[in-house]
This record gives C-alpha cells, sequence and structure tokens, in this order.
C-alpha cells in the first residue's frame, strides 16, 4: 500500500491537537511542532479568522437608547460572542446538555456549567473553551461586565 501526503493548515493541526481524537492528534504533531500547535491564541487572531470567512461584520449597535453605566458591558459581551462564534463553530448551546459560560460566584469569576439556556449568556461548548474567553479579558472587561 502506498503512503500519500496531505496539506493541513496551522489552525486545522491545532483543532486536531486540542481535539479527543488521538489519531489526528498525532497527525496534526508530524505536521507541526508542539510548541507550534499550543500557541495562545488571541482576540486578534480570532478576529481575523471570522472576518476571512465572512463569519463577522463590523456593525453599530441597533439605534437604541443604552444606560451608559451598560455600555462597557454590552461591549464585553459583544467580545465574548465573537469568541464563542469562534471557539463553538456550528455548535448551538440548547436545555439538556451541558452549556459553559463564565459566571461570578460569591467572591471569584469561574466557568459555569447548566443544561439550561439563558437569552443573555455567551455559551461554549466545552469548559476549555470557555477558560480560554475568559484568559481574553482584562480585569478592566470583567469588572464592566460583572458590575
Amino acid at each position: 500500500m502506498g503512503k500519500r501526503n496531505i496539506s493541513i493548515s496551522l489552525e486545522k493541526a491545532r483543532e486536531w491537537y486540542e481535539g479527543r481524537n488521538i489519531i489526528l492528534k498525532q497527525l496534526a504533531l508530524e505536521a507541526y511542532s508542539e510548541e507550534e500547535l499550543k500557541k495562545e491564541i488571541t482576540y486578534s487572531d480570532i478576529l481575523d479568522k471570522l472576518r476571512r470567512s465572512n463569519k463577522l461584520i463590523t456593525s453599530p449597535i441597533y439605534n437604541s437608547n443604552i444606560a451608559p453605566g451598560n455600555i462597557g458591558k454590552i461591549g464585553v459581551l459583544c467580545k465574548l460572542y465573537t469568541i464563542s462564534a469562534y471557539f463553538n463553530g456550528d455548535w448551538v448551546p440548547s436545555s439538556g446538555i451541558n452549556n459553559y459560560y463564565i459566571g461570578k460566584g460569591s467572591k471569584t469569576i469561574e466557568i459555569a456549567c447548566n443544561r439550561y439556556t439563558l437569552s443573555s449568556a455567551p455559551y461554549f461548548k466545552n469548559k476549555e473553551d470557555a477558560q480560554k474567553a475568559l484568559e481574553m479579558l482584562s480585569s478592566d472587561e470583567l469588572d464592566a461586565l460583572f458590575k
């Protein structure tokens, strides 16, 4: 049986590397080094990818009245919805499955999970992606989100 070569983008290789399929992880490691595959993704990377795939538009928020104290919170929620669109792909949160989100307990901000959905929360398909999103937020953004 002959051998064949495949081409894989770094982005797709990272997806395989971080996935649960061991064979795909090995294929990713044959194409790229572990250092390349472990590079931290930034919010700028996410924006670039979504723009290139025509899954992001720049638009002013609807012509509506917003209390000044909520503008920062709305901006952070928009950022989180953008990050969740990147990580979730075609996955959609729904009742009856684990839906992960960034929440605030009595003293700490943490990744939480529930089996129902709220209309205002950006959800993630797994805890790891929600954690990555949390790490992309600054302390000022977290303050705006939970004040």
